[in-house]
């Protein structure tokens, strides 16, 4: 037989009786009182339930009613449960997290998991997601986004109408190449963002005054064209959106909470305009325009030149050398997280060269 020493509670009280189970090896039991040897319950067949070992923490064993006997004993429980035959399905756990390498292991496989899972796991959900929102979706998207860009950092355009005419008219066979994205461009004062452009989800376009008036070509402001048609096309914006509240929208889209989803959309405009994009998306984007002004036509240095014109402007507007050379380690144009600026104009560049 075994014996079993822990505490018994009624069910009925917070109150409890020091007890001990004796388990028979014809599986009859019998629970007595520590002290005054009273039996308090008894069986033919041990049929209790058992809760599960965690450590040495101390485990429940419920019987019929909501009275259950608690012990520390767990390895007399586990023997008992071993001779009944009823082995819990706990037991290989509680060996595992038992031994040192065990868990050393586990932990090492989490963390390549929780790796693996916010390497690519995320991206490629979001990716999914974004890929296969609805337009009414990107509709929202980019009307709050607008609304947002129109009420704190943006102005109305600046820009004589003419001028505006002769980019729409430059941009109109290119824009035309794309019926389905839904082009739209548009134009606004960018105040302290400066030179600037960004894609909307929705196709809309943002070019700001300042940027066209440091355009000395209009195919320069051409190639930034296509290069921001390329994060629309890839949904850009919306897969770095999803990336960073993937949980979020996970549970919104299981729901469907389309209230809740759009909420998420207030996030885009700090993306567009301060986070910038990951160096994968710019890369992506790079490689969109490479093909689209080799199908045009479009010498491809136009895009390295508007880039240095940006560069340029940004690196004379620091107030010291250390503040310029970090701007030239990537923090301008196109901010912190995009390729380093100089990498991307010299892959530009190169054709360039070997055009000549």
């Amino acid at each position: 037989m075994i014996e079993i020493y822990g505490k018994y509670f009624d069910g009925q009280t917070s109150a409890h009786q020091s007890g001990l189970l004796v388990i028979h090896e014809n599986s009859s039991w019998v629970l007595k009182n520590t002290q005054s040897l009273a039996i308090i319950k008894q069986g033919r067949s041990f049929q209790a339930k058992v809760s599960p070992r965690l450590a040495d923490t101390p485990r429940a064993i419920s019987f019929t009613g909501l009275d259950h006997f608690e012990t520390e004993q767990n390895d007399q429980v586990d023997a008992a449960l071993a001779r009944l035959k009823k082995r819990h399905w706990s037991g290989p756990i509680h060996l595992l997290e038992s031994k040192f390498r065990y868990v050393l292991i586990a932990l090492i496989l989490f963390v390549v998991g929780a790796f693996g899972f916010v390497r690519y796991g995320i991206p490629t959900t979001a990716s999914v997601i974004a890929m296969n929102l609805p337009q009414d979706l990107l509709e929202v998207a980019g009307s709050q986004t607008m609304s947002a860009l129109d009420r704190i950092l943006l102005k109305s355009s600046k820009l004589d109408p003419q001028k505006k005419d002769e980019v729409l008219d430059h941009f109109e066979r290119t824009i035309n190449h794309y019926p389905e994205l839904n082009l739209d461009v548009i134009f606004r004062d960018g105040g302290k963002i400066g030179a600037n452009a960004f894609a909307l989800p929705d196709g809309r376009i943002v070019f700001t005054d300042q940027l066209i008036n440091l355009a000395t070509d209009q195919d320069q402001l051409l190639a930034i064209l296509i290069h921001e048609i390329g994060h629309i096309y890839h949904r850009h914006g919306l897969k770095r959106l999803i990336q960073n509240s993937i949980l979020t929208f996970g549970i919104y889209s299981l729901t469907g909470d389309a209230s809740g989803v759009s909420e998420l959309f207030l996030g885009l405009p700090v993306i567009l305009t301060e986070l910038g994009y990951s160096r994968k998306f710019e890369t992506e984007a790079d490689t969109f325009t490479l093909e689209q002004m080799n199908r045009l036509g479009l010498e491809p240095y136009h895009f390295a030149d508007i880039l240095l014109k940006i560069e340029y402007q940004e690196i004379a507007a620091k107030k010291d050398a250390e503040a310029a050379e970090q701007a030239m380690d990537g923090w301008l144009g196109y901010l912190s997280t995009h390729p380093a600026t100089k990498d991307r104009i010299k892959r530009f560049q190169r054709i360039r060269k070997k055009l000549q």
